[in-house]
């Protein structure tokens, strides 16, 4: 039961392709190589994960035709009867044109026509501390196709492979296929056809310091080299062991020591790996396996559909660099962005500025109600009634802005959003259903009409933005010592300079209060009566010096070097944000658009694959 979920759960890759595949191109030339593609990946899924019943570990030993892979097969049968039975040559009526088992356990679903099984017990083969099956295979380049075909299909059944080679095969590409569709497995290289004095040169390099010298520049150094970076770079997920050499027994006339060497070598390998884990390495292969299917059907597509590729291409890149470029417009504005951190600047210096500092804490406010018309300001006060309207004006167009950034912070990301999806997105949508009518012009009657265009996460992304914003600027408010130290300077500014006048005025009333308690001669005329212009002057007076220096502790503290600094680092994080939303799939633009859907699907498989 768990196999059968887990097989159903590795082929939904297949069933989604081609349910794309149908939707999109019906009838078209395209589909039949898609659909061979997903038949052959649920073959080797079912290999793979069902391994044909076969309950113990099996070894594969591949290769292209004539390197000596069934030679190497019978090597490693130590029963002679049954290494009778497979013949090896270069002839034809040598050549391996069937799949062969040999072990204990009879396969399952043997297909008598490209399958045969050989008998053999544990005992007549190689010890390899537990039991196991081989598989001899069908050269993969064999001019009989069908044997090829078989061939390639048993690299998917094995999590050991022996893949075999000649000598003077090292610097071709003939194994380059084999190796590409045996990814995730563990490999055991056989060079076979090893002249003896290259096999003597490999033996004293075992030996060799690690300097090097003359022995590590062997042209079969050079060549292995070459050929297993080839392995790692086709097949990076397999695991590579030390090749194995087989010395040209034909040259030295001695079969029965290479074959005992190999023997030895091959079990050496094997054992010092955990066979027992080797057999559960389903996932990689089938992991490699999706990555094939993934890549196959994404380079048909851009090589049989371009103008479809580019529609789909361009109509994704564009969705997916849509949330950054509003963000920028809406936030990154430098009239819009810097407005609001300036106007939270200010407002944090009246707010974080305590009450009991008078006037200081009533001039601050009252210049940052004003910013913008603090000349005009400094005349209102001299009684000029065009200043004072100005002045109202000003203040008047500070509050509308704030309001505007408010909005652009809250409803400004989506109204932008959208306009941009009408602008750009719609008519790509519309364009590449163009490009699918052209390419399905077989087949006019199938529905192609666009669907809608629906942005999700935005309320996501104003709340992060909006919580993002009040962080950043907790964080860069003024302290609350630099804040006390300037309004204390402030207020005593202030009160040092009206203190003159209103000590006058005290000191004649005290005067005045202590000569009519005393019972001295005394009348009203004598108490201090000051005049209105007076007080009004002295407070004036007062009033300008602070304001000056009030215009210059607020300048201070929202210094245009600082909003700067807080509007690209609200920015830089602000983007952070939108990619972080992407990344995690919060903030998207759906089409529903079934048909774009399922091409977007297909089209996107070799980035899923790069992945």
């Amino acid at each position: 039961m768990e196999t059968s979920i887990e097989l159903e759960q590795a082929t939904d890759l297949s069933r989604r392709i081609l349910d794309a595949a149908n939707k999109l191109f019906s009838d078209q030339p395209v589909l039949p190589p898609i659909q061979h593609a997903c038949s052959q990946f649920e073959s080797q899924c079912h290999d793979i994960i069902l391994g044909r019943g076969v309950n113990m570990l099996t070894i594969a030993v591949i290769g292209a035709k004539g390197q000596g892979k069934t030679w190497v097969v019978r090597q490693l049968i130590l029963d002679t009867a049954v290494r009778s039975k497979l013949p090896s040559g270069v002839l034809a009526h040598e050549a391996t044109t069937k799949l062969v088992w040999i072990g204990a356990t009879a396969p399952t679903e043997l297909d008598v026509q490209q399958e045969r099984f050989e008998y053999c017990p544990p005992s007549g083969l190689t010890d390899l501390s537990t039991g196991y099956m081989l598989l001899d295979t069908p050269g993969s380049t064999d001019s009989d196709s069908r044997a090829a075909e078989v061939g390639r299909k048993a690299l998917s059944l094995t999590p050991i492979q022996l893949l075999v080679i000649r000598r003077d095969q090292l610097r071709s590409s003939v194994t380059s296929p084999l190796v590409n569709r045996s990814e995730g497995v563990l490999c055991i290289p056989i060079i076979t056809a090893v002249s003896p004095r290259e096999v003597s040169l490999s033996q004293l390099e075992m030996y060799a310091s690690p300097t090097g010298g003359a022995q590590s520049e062997t042209p079969l150094h050079r060549d292995l080299q070459r050929w297993l970076q080839m392995i790692h770079d086709s097949a990076p997920t397999s695991k590579i062991l030390t090749p194995v050499l087989v010395e040209d027994f034909e040259a030295t006339g001695d079969e029965e020591t290479a074959g005992k060497r190999l023997r030895e070598q091959v079990a050496k390998r094997l054992n010092s790996q955990s066979l027992a884990e080797l057999g559960e390495t389903r996932a990689d292969r089938l992991s490699a396996a999706k990555q094939r299917l993934m890549s196959q059907v994404h380079h048909l597509l851009e090589s049989t559909a371009p103008q479809l590729s580019r529609a789909v291409h361009r109509l994704v890149s564009e969705s997916q660099q849509l949330p950054n470029r509003v963000v920028e417009s809406v936030l990154g504005s430098p009239v819009i962005l810097e407005t609001a951190v300036r106007a939270r600047l200010r407002a944090q210096v009246v707010s974080d500025t305590s009450p009991i500092w008078f006037p200081y804490r009533t001039t601050i406010s009252l210049l940052s109600m004003t910013q913008g018309a603090w000349d005009r300001l400094l005349l209102a006060m001299t009684g000029s009634i065009p200043s004072i309207f100005g002045t109202l004006v000003t203040w008047a167009k500070n509050i509308q802005q704030s309001r505007k950034v408010d909005w652009e912070l809250q409803e400004g990301l989506r109204d932008r959003l959208n306009r941009q999806i009408e602008d750009q997105l719609i008519p790509m949508q519309q364009q590449f259903h163009r490009a699918l009518t052209r390419v399905r012009s077989n087949h006019p009657s199938i529905s192609n009409e666009p669907g809608r265009v629906v942005l999700r996460g935005i309320e996501e992304l104003q709340s992060r933005s909006q919580s993002l914003f009040e962080s950043v600027m907790q964080r860069n408010r003024a302290s609350r010592w630099s804040l006390m130290l300037t309004a204390l300077v402030g207020t005593a500014i202030f009160w040092g300079l009206l203190i003159g006048p209103i000590v006058a005025i005290y000191r004649q009333y005290f005067l005045a209060c202590y000569n009519s308690f005393m019972n001295q001669a005394t009348d009203v005329g004598s108490f201090p009566h000051p005049s209105p212009a007076m007080l009004a002057t002295s407070v004036f007076l007062s009033f300008i010096p602070l304001l000056l220096y009030s215009m210059l502790t607020l300048s201070s503290f929202v210094r245009r070097s600082k909003i700067e600094r807080i509007s690209r680092g609200l920015i830089e994080q602000l983007h952070s944000l939108v990619n972080e939303l992407q990344t995690n799939g919060i903030l998207r633009l759906d089409f529903e658009d079934s048909i774009l859907e399922k091409a977007q699907f297909l089209l996107s498989l070799d980035s899923q694959n790069d992945r």
